[in-house]
């Protein structure tokens, strides 16, 4: 009974920690909803740093994808931005993804397949962020599908010069089962939160590996991304920072 009892005891102050932090952030959100909305967009529609749309060059990496690739291609190609390449590399996978990728090459020039042998997530990011051409490069899942708007408002982030790298709002998108569903609640009310927040204060520790944009320049000071780690995403958020 006294183990319970302890154990309850630290779960319960844990939760209540994590709910006072969570509370604490929300006047911070708030604060990020209203300078956004306030936002004039730039000479281009997007952020103030182009006077013309760039190109963007988004990087698809893929192991084993083959049930997810096509639709997360397609849903980038009905992007209503006017400029952009999509690099997809398939990291030595054993299925039929590389294939699929191919035909996608071959009916829309935007696209374009690349292979290596296996090598891991953050080496197959170096290889299409090496053949991106663009001056903003867009690393995602591919397992992920995107909005039209999506490469917009992500340009429309870099709102001045000391912005090097925006990260996107990611959410489940197949609300058909409770669990779903909870994760989609869970990553408005908690993640999406805290991102907003943590934009207002200046410390933003992760520029996700879902839907991250980079100016071109930071890349290459950053240097190629981590391929002995499972979070390259944060490791290279903190070179950024």
């Amino acid at each position: 009974t006294g183990v319970l009892t302890a154990l309850a005891l630290v779960v319960g102050s844990t939760l209540l920690v994590v709910g006072l932090v969570r509370l604490a952030l929300v006047p911070f959100a708030l604060a990020f909803e209203h300078r956004h909305r306030r936002a004039a967009p730039g000479p281009a529609g997007l952020g103030p740093s182009w006077a013309e749309p760039p190109l963007v060059s988004v990087v698809v990496p893929a192991f084993d994808e083959a049930v997810v690739i096509d639709n997360c291609v397609r849903s980038l190609l009905r992007s209503d931005y006017p400029r952009f390449e999509i690099l997809c590399v398939d990291d030595g996978s054993r299925d039929d993804t590389f294939d699929r990728m191919l035909r996608l090459s071959e009916r829309h020039a935007r696209v374009h397949a690349v292979r290596q042998e296996n090598a891991g997530k953050g080496a197959a990011l170096n290889r299409g962020i090496a053949l991106a051409r663009g001056e903003v490069v867009l690393l995602v899942d591919a397992d992920g599908v995107f909005r039209p708007d999506t490469i917009t408002r992500l340009l429309r982030g870099f709102r001045d010069a000391r912005v090097g790298a925006v990260c996107g709002n990611d959410r489940p998108v197949n609300l058909d089962r409770v669990l779903t569903r909870f994760l989609a609640l869970v990553s408005h009310v908690g993640t999406g939160l805290m991102r907003r927040a943590l934009d207002v204060l200046g410390c933003l520790p992760v520029v996700s590996g879902n839907v991250g944009a980079f100016r071109r320049e930071v890349l290459e000071r950053t240097g190629p991304l981590r391929t002995d780690t499972l979070a390259e995403d944060l490791e290279l958020t903190w070179r950024v920072h």
